[in-house]
């Protein structure tokens, strides 16, 4: 890998962006500004300033560097959408001023970011550099969105993944693109373990985190007269889980009230557990709201009282650190889609490997379990045991990238900037006359729901898609428990995450105060 980039001002120039295509170490020089070595960024490219008009992201740099008669050269293959160029040379003005300043491989990516400007985050001290991380964000282009807690955008080192797979299996075929990928697919189950601090062979993949968390909650043993405990931010497709399950088994529900924050109660839950208490199913962050629940709280107490404990960590995977460990869960579910910005179609399971005996996993087929040549048949090891065999390959290979992109960037960086972020979208919208937010907890997190006097949300919602600016609004049927406690919803939900900026959030208080005026 690159140990050393090059200290003080470079000129740039990129072949073949104009003129004929060369190859080998020769390159043709481009009119381009003198710009200055700034970071790296593992995982997201070049990012040059072409014209002195635009930003172009350039894909990922597969760093193979050389220093020959005082030209540094960069061997890599930069995507310009739509064509493909395959040299970069930089010229030094003081060769001799090579240093190790610069770590291009301080993270597993790759990449030597060059930028004729210093760009940082408003968040102290962390090195998010956002308009880089926007430049390799397509989608940051035309909309402001502030909808990550549905879908994120995009990175291009994820699109590129994606793409390039989908277009293997194109021309070798699905198993044979499957079998050329299997280091990077293995590197998927590595990368969500890292995520949560877990072993790979504790990770499940599926194509969604609602299939992810069915697989955990119905594979827990429930008879009549067990106790499923959960609280009141509990998503509505576990909720209907719960009640389905306590239908067929005679298994009982008990619905933890909140505290005074609006967070699960935990003396409360100390309270009801019992010997009748098999399972407590918890969600991390709501769909409908900013709180944080006290998840690490919970899971002393469960294992003080040996129930199991199934945490939903869909809305706070890639928003903030997770670490099993410190929560103490048993079982842990989260979404590609959201705020990892990995695409539609994937979510994962984490089990710990000492609780895999009390499961009884609900479905076995040919990935799961293994024919004993008679009328039997024995769960393969690990977490493998709740997978299917058949998987999106393109959609698993852009989740990996795009939890690397996470672990790269650092998810306590990214945290902090989250925070932040909707921390003041919740001031600022609390400022405006005739709206309020309806956040709950003791700790909040980048969801924000707020409400405009006298206007349903859905108005509110398509007002701001007029401007460009991508909200969604909550459902009362999707979080039964607290629609019965508040009976608040629908809201208007935002949700920014840690490549918007300031300017955009400006952006949508104004849209908002426009409709109180």
């Amino acid at each position: 890998m690159l140990q050393e980039l090059v200290g003080g001002k470079l000129d740039l120039f990129v072949s073949p962006l104009r003129g004929p295509v060369l190859t080998g170490d020769q390159a043709h020089p481009m009119d381009a500004p003198e710009i200055a070595v700034d970071e790296t960024v593992s995982g997201l490219g070049l990012v040059v300033r072409t014209l002195g008009e635009s930003q172009v992201p350039c894909g990922v740099v597969v760093p193979r560097v050389r220093l020959q008669e005082g030209v540094l050269v960069v061997g890599a293959r930069l995507h310009v959408a739509p064509r493909a160029f395959e040299h970069v040379l930089v010229r030094v003005d003081e060769p001799s001023r090579l240093r190790n300043s610069l770590l291009v491989d301080r993270v597993r990516g790759h990449g030597l970011i060059l930028s004729d400007r210093g760009l940082g985050c408003p968040c102290e001290n962390d090195p998010v550099h956002v308009d880089l991380l926007r430049a390799a964000t397509p989608g940051c282009a035309r909309r402001v969105h502030l909808n990550n807690a549905g879908a994120a955008l995009l990175s291009q080192p994820t699109l590129d993944a994606m793409t390039g797979h989908l277009r293997l299996e194109a021309e070798i075929g699905g198993y044979e693109a499957a079998g050329a990928a299997r280091d990077a697919i293995d590197d998927t189950y590595a990368a969500v373990a890292e995520l949560v601090g877990g072993r790979a062979d504790e990770i499940a993949l599926f194509d969604n985190a609602t299939h992810a968390w069915n697989a955990a909650f119905y594979s827990v043993p429930l008879g009549p007269g067990d106790r499923i405990l959960t609280g009141r931010a509990e998503y509505g497709s576990n909720v209907l889980a719960y009640l389905q399950v306590a239908q067929r088994t005679g298994a009982e529900v008990i619905v933890v009230p909140n505290d005074d924050y609006g967070q699960l109660d935990t003396v409360a839950l100390a309270d009801l557990i019992d010997d009748r208490t098999k399972v407590i199913g918890v969600t991390h962050v709501p769909t409908s709201g900013g709180l944080v629940n006290p998840a690490a709280e919970v899971g002393r107490i469960a294992r003080e009282a040996g129930a199991l404990f199934l945490l939903d960590a869909t809305q706070s995977v890639g928003q903030f650190p997770v670490d099993v460990g410190i929560l103490g869960a048993d079982m842990l579910t989260g979404a590609g889609r959201k705020f990892l910005r990995g695409p539609r179609g994937t979510g994962f399971l984490w089990i710990r490997s000492e609780v895999l005996e009390r499961l009884d996993p609900f479905v076995a087929e040919i990935r799961s379990a293994t024919w004993d040549g008679d009328r039997g048949f024995t769960w393969v090891d690990g977490a493998a045991r709740f997978e299917s065999w058949e998987n999106s390959y393109v959609n698993l290979l852009g989740l990996g990238a795009a939890v690397r992109q996470a672990l790269d960037l650092g998810l306590d960086v990214i945290g902090r900037r989250t925070s932040m972020l909707g921390g003041e979208l919740r001031d600022r919208l609390d400022a405006l006359p005739g709206v309020r937010t309806h956040d709950l907890g003791e700790v909040r997190c980048a969801i924000v729901t707020a409400s405009v006097d006298g206007v349903p949300a859905a108005d509110v919602a398509a007002h701001l898609a007029r401007s460009s600016v991508n909200v969604t609004t909550t459902v009362p049927e999707h979080t039964q428990f607290d629609t019965e406690d508040r009976g608040v919803h629908p809201l208007v939900r935002f949700s920014p995450h840690y490549y918007n900026t300031g300017d955009e959030l400006d952006r949508a208080i104004q849209s908002v105060a426009a409709m109180t005026r």
